[in-house]
């Protein structure tokens, strides 16, 4: 078996493939008209935290067997939680983000961020941050083609934004069960997001043994999550110390 870490996939494979399947002129054009009509004129990136959630999770918690997927407001416990730490790696109190990028093929997840922001200001929590999200995505609901209800080119034009979206932050948060959020990690630990160092953490590595996802594919699916080794597939695997040293991934 092949030993990797959470930050360093197969990079040759990633270039690959999105050099195989990059945009045509005419659809780049639509993925930076969408870019601008999503961000506002004034967004700075050093201020955003990028939360990619991925609809077809199915997680399984370090602290015991069965799957138990993460809720929006626990999502929202890691992106704070993430932001304070950043915010004392420079020196500063509180949050150093303002922003989350907010990007899913569920549409619920979308979705939830409203009632989360009601229920705070029922109970007078303030809400620290604003969500920035593609209004217009088709969420598609899985990853899978053949559950697509919608057409594929559509799908891609989504995928392509919400993949330049979550470029756009100063850290990010995301599954590294997922092939996708693990491209996204090589991009941006590579330098090819807006700011010149992103801090991704996957939540493979989060501090709270509760976050800590399994990913439940290959021949080793069953075994048991016990916070040390995450299994990808049958062929790779990599290890993961069940309290990080680091506040979070990075890649210098």
């Amino acid at each position: 078996k092949k030993i990797v870490s959470a930050m360093t996939p197969f990079v040759q494979d990633h270039a690959m493939t999105l050099y195989l399947m990059r945009p045509n002129i005419a659809y780049l054009n639509k993925v930076n008209q969408a870019i601008q009509d999503i961000f506002p004129s004034n967004f700075d990136p050093e201020t955003a935290i990028g939360i990619p959630i991925r609809a077809t999770d199915r997680i399984q918690c370090a602290e015991g067997p069965g799957p138990c997927g993460l809720s929006f407001d626990q999502y929202m416990t890691i992106a704070k939680r993430a932001s304070e730490l950043a915010a004392q790696e420079k020196g500063q109190s509180g949050f150093l983000h303002n922003n989350i990028v907010l990007t899913s093929e569920s549409s619920s997840f979308i979705e939830a961020r409203h009632d989360y922001i009601k229920n705070n200001t029922i109970t007078g929590q303030a809400v620290p941050f604003s969500f920035i999200v593609n209004e217009k995505d088709i969420s598609q609901g899985s990853g899978h083609p053949h559950a697509f209800k919608v057409i594929a080119d559509d799908v891609m034009l989504s995928t392509f934004i919400s993949l330049k979206m979550q470029l756009m932050t100063e850290s990010s948060v995301g599954n590294c069960c997922s092939a996708f959020h693990k491209l996204m990690a090589e991009f941006l630990s590579n330098g090819c997001g807006e700011v010149a160092r992103n801090h991704f953490e996957c939540l493979q590595q989060n501090e709270n043994p509760m976050f800590r996802s399994c990913c439940r594919w290959g021949s080793s699916y069953k075994k048991e999550c016990d916070g040390l080794r995450i299994v990808y597939s049958g062929t790779n695997t990599i290890y993961v110390h069940p309290k990080p040293e680091v506040r979070r991934s990075t890649n210098t």
